[in-house]
């Protein structure tokens, strides 16, 4: 098994000239909840001037064209090891490791020993249809159960992909969540004030009422709206991050990504 580890050298280098993170700490019209429905405050509404200012955006940014490639070969990212980072693309990234997390994913391989990388196969196309890489995570962990009962997982999700690792964290058995170590995820279209694992750009905890873009379309229309349960956003397993426009950030995490 692993031994809970800081890395002090892992980096999470987060390019994010497409995502815009604006709020309104005054805001106070959200109310947290563990429900799947959005919550407001019974004297006010979402009105399009606020949620202009709430919105945590998405979008696509010119280096998504940019060539991916695996840093795993895809035989070996099969096999048991002593973990596995498991990242999930935005929409319109080519198949393999996504942009977002290419670095940190290359220096944790390189600073822990055991270790693989395993980007899910799915579309990431425009119409946001996650099944099939729902499936594939979903899949893994079950797999490893089975075969791997010591392998731990570390789950990354950018944008669309982050869309993806909500969906696969609603699904998971107890042992499966288990035997996750960390949920890293940027850029989410479904973020939502009030969680305890919303950070801001220096991975602190975010209090602003920073509204994902999906999640607004979802509000306005009364759609149920994917969700952390409570016990998983309050593990400490989790980071949600929304990131300002324009900005290159590296975070250091000073607690450990991999651990026992």
């Amino acid at each position: 098994m692993i031994q809970s580890m800081s890395i002090p050298f892992s980096f999470l280098l987060l390019a994010i000239s497409a995502l815009a993170c604006t709020s309104d700490p005054g805001n106070n019209k959200w109310v947290s909840g563990t429900s799947n429905k959005a919550t407001h405050n019974n004297h006010s509404n979402v009105d399009a001037e606020t949620s202009a200012a709430l919105e945590c955006r998405c979008g696509m940014a010119q280096f998504l064209t940019l060539p991916h490639a695996n840093i795993t070969p895809p035989s070996e990212a099969r096999r048991c090891a002593s973990y596995k980072l498991i990242d999930a693309r935005g929409t319109n990234e080519p198949q393999g490791v996504s942009m977002m997390f290419y670095p940190l994913i290359q220096n944790i391989l390189a600073n822990v020993t055991g270790g693989v990388s395993l980007p899910v196969e799915y579309p990431a196309a425009p119409d946001q249809n996650t099944t099939t890489g729902e499936e594939f995570v979903v899949n893994t962990i079950d797999q490893g159960l089975r075969h791997c009962p010591d392998q731990k997982y570390c789950l990354f999700g950018y944008s669309q992909g982050a869309t993806l690792m909500l969906k696969v964290l609603s699904q998971l058995s107890t042992p499966a969540h288990e035997s996750i170590s960390s949920v890293i995820m940027v850029g989410n279209p479904y973020r939502i004030p009030g969680k305890m694992s919303n950070v801001n750009a220096t991975a602190q905890h975010d209090e602003r009422a920073s509204v994902g873009m999906f999640a607004e379309n979802a509000i306005a229309r009364n759609e149920t709206i994917p969700q952390l349960s409570t016990q998983i956003d309050q593990s400490g397993k989790v980071l949600d991050f929304c990131l300002e426009v324009s900005v290159l950030i590296v975070v250091f995490f000073a607690k450990p990504i991999i651990a026992s």
